[in-house]
């Protein structure tokens, strides 16, 4: 069986890591004996940060179809982008690289599926939430959406971009992303996704059973993957059932 070789387009450093480290032990629990090949093509973590501090989509996305141009040029069989943002160039990269990408809302719609979610919680940057990146997908997937009121949305931000993406884990992180996550528990919500992929540092810190880590399963799926059985590199399909839209 020939294994497909994942790229992963990589942002900040601790992240990439857990990344690695889930998807190659993932990969074992199919393959104990081998080790899978992989690519790693690093972004400019400043370039990238200005642009989604900036809010410039534009930006991001030439960066990120960049890096994906250099892993298909190495041999990558599809793409893992490793930040939640990232996935608004989705569509724009398939069509550059001839690749398919790995949605990491489409790993998040199997597992909401899984736990008989119906209204989900997602905390992320300010950006992942103005762009709609899952608005493009979980409406009709069957999932409603909750997003924290404005105040709560920027000190996400800031513990973001001046703790976690520099690998800060004592710091106000843990008692911010709690803080929202009850308020959005107190609007329904039954599940919390940890939809910056960056959270995954202080996803032991967030012990409460309805919390969603995206890096891991993410991670741990493209580990799967690679041992796909189909003959085309193919992502998997969504849920199909229909439900209401984001949450008041």
């Amino acid at each position: 069986m020939r294994k497909k070789i994942p790229g992963l387009i990589g942002l900040a450093p601790k992240t990439n890591c857990v990344y690695y480290l889930e998807m190659t032990q993932s990969a074992a629990n199919v393959d104990p004996a081998h080790t899978p090949n992989s690519l790693l093509w690093t972004i400019n973590f400043e370039e990238a940060a200005r642009a989604v501090g900036a809010g410039n989509l534009e930006a991001l996305n030439a960066l990120l179809i960049d890096a994906g141009k250099h892993l298909a040029a190495g041999g990558a069989d599809f793409l893992v982008l490793t930040s939640n943002t990232s996935h608004s160039a989705v569509q724009a990269l398939e069509a550059e690289t001839a690749l398919p990408v790995l949605d990491i809302r489409s790993v998040m719609a199997q597992e909401l599926q899984r736990r008989h979610v119906q209204r989900v919680g997602i905390l992320s940057t300010s950006l992942t939430q103005s762009a709609g990146l899952y608005e493009e997908v979980f409406p009709a997937a069957g999932f409603s959406i909750e997003y924290p009121d404005r105040a709560t949305a920027a000190h996400i931000d800031q513990v973001i971009f001046n703790e976690l993406v520099k690998g800060i884990t004592d710091g106000d992180a843990s008692a911010v992303l709690k803080r929202a996550a009850a308020q959005l528990r107190d609007r329904g919500a039954q599940a919390i996704l940890l939809a910056c992929t960056d959270m995954t540092i202080v996803a032991d810190q967030l012990n409460d059973a309805d919390i969603i880590d995206t890096t891991t399963l993410h991670a741990r799926a493209a580990g799967e993957f690679i041992f796909a059985k189909d003959a085309a590199v193919k992502a998997p399909s969504l849920p199909s059932s229909k439900a209401p839209t984001r949450g008041s």
